[in-house]
């Protein structure tokens, strides 16, 4: 899962992709300490690509194109 917040829009976004996971389907539930996220089959991100992802930001690069952005702002704040 990639997640990251524009804090000049006030928004918050959850990254997908065009290949959804065979292995975990859309409503997958992450349980966490602090709660539960559910996700949906293309939200779910190999090894590999968080690296390039992280890589990319860390040095001040354009993320890769292969991730696309979901707004989820109204899902974090309707609770």
């Amino acid at each position: 899962m990639l997640e990251h917040r524009d804090v000049f829009k006030n928004r918050h976004y959850r990254g997908y992709h065009n290949t959804p996971s065979k292995v975990y389907p859309d409503g997958t539930i992450l349980v966490f300490g602090g709660g539960e996220i559910q996700l949906l089959a293309d939200e779910w991100f190999t090894a590999p690509m968080v690296l390039d992802a992280f890589l990319a930001f860390f040095n001040g690069r354009e993320l890769p194109a292969s991730i696309a952005w979901r707004d989820k702002t109204e899902t974090l704040t309707s609770s």
